[in-house]
């Protein structure tokens, strides 16, 4: 918005003309001002005029740059805001995109562990449940690590292979198979004899010699560590 001052000075010049002459100054000076008219004025309305113009043209200038310098700070102030607006919308657009993946995660963790679960009861022999929470969350922690549907199978068949029919056979389970020994399960190296000769069910009535019972004693002190490791 344009403006200007008028000091006392001013009046007091202003005051020497008649009324008429005062009305017709002011106008033009407005005029001046605001619009960038040269007055038309009487030879008494100039001589003042004359006096007036050097302070209204300093105050001319001083509003121009204020108006420029306010039109300015405005155009930067709205392009803040512009900014501001879209980096809020889009931190929005991302909680929202990543909420939805949260939920896409979780419905295609229930997918998996209801493939895995079927997979293993139907290679075991056994009833697990694929609503159980701590099988749920081992399958999940598994998937975040990025393994996939085929690793857990090479995971149940390797272990089934080698402890089915055997006193590791109870170990056949979620807890077990999809724990932090996940990755160790599944690059282990397949061998056509899993176990030692004496370990099967058809031989444990023989004699074992110290070595053989101190290599059953470690294998199941290990599952039974990584158990109580899990719980933990």
């Amino acid at each position: 918005m344009k403006s200007f001052t008028i000091y006392e000075e001013y009046y007091d010049l202003i005051t020497l003309l008649n009324e008429e002459e005062q009305k017709n100054l002011l106008l033009s000076i407005f005029k001046y001002m605001f619009e960038d008219k040269i007055p038309n004025l009487t030879d008494r309305e100039n001589k003042v005029f004359i006096n007036l113009k050097r302070p209204l043209d300093k105050s001319k200038n001083q509003s121009t740059k204020s108006l420029k310098r306010n039109q300015t700070s405005n155009r930067m102030s709205n392009r803040m805001d512009n900014q501001t607006g879209n980096q809020t919308g889009n931190q929005k657009g991302n909680r929202t995109g990543n909420t939805s993946k949260m939920y896409m995660s979780m419905s295609n963790v229930n997918v998996y562990v209801k493939k895995i679960i079927e997979y293993l009861n139907k290679k075991v022999g056994t009833n697990y449940k694929n609503t159980t929470v701590s099988t749920i969350n081992k399958i999940k922690a598994r998937l975040n690590e990025g393994y996939k549907l085929d690793d857990f199978i090479v995971v149940i068949d390797k272990k089934t292979a080698e402890w089915k029919g055997t006193d590791l056979e109870k170990y056949l389970r979620p807890e077990t198979l999809f724990g932090t020994k996940f990755e160790s399960y599944l690059n282990q190296k397949e061998t056509k004899q899993k176990l030692p000769k004496w370990f099967n069910k058809d031989s444990q009535n023989e004699q074992t010699t110290k070595e053989e019972r101190e290599e059953m004693k470690n294998i199941l002190e290990e599952l039974e560590g990584d158990v109580c490791l899990q719980k933990n």
